[in-house]
């Protein structure tokens, strides 16, 4: 998938621990698509005003998705933010685990 301004492409970082994002503010829309974070242990996001969800994973393609190794998030100054975690369909099945958080 291409990025175009204020998108992140389709981006695989699988040993990512510390994602911090600040004072971007045309980055826009969903941050990480149906991707599970198993390493990542810090999130912070700051001034990123118009991101709308961080998280969103497919129940099609795992029945148990989340970050399991999270231990903080930190979110300020991001006024258009809808969700931190979501399903793609919104469904019900999904089961999200932080047991770290």
């Amino acid at each position: 998938e291409d990025a175009s301004p204020g998108k992140i492409g389709s981006l695989v970082v699988p040993n990512l621990r510390v994602l911090i994002l600040l004072s971007l503010p045309k980055l826009s829309g969903t941050l990480c698509k149906g991707q599970l974070y198993t390493t990542l242990r810090e999130l912070t996001i700051s001034d990123c005003r118009e991101v709308k969800e961080v998280f969103r994973f497919d129940p099609s393609q795992h029945s148990q998705s989340g970050v399991p190794n999270l231990e903080s998030v930190w979110v300020e100054c991001c006024e258009n933010l809808e969700m931190i975690f979501s399903s793609s369909n919104n469904s019900r099945n999904l089961i999200l685990v932080f047991p770290k958080l």
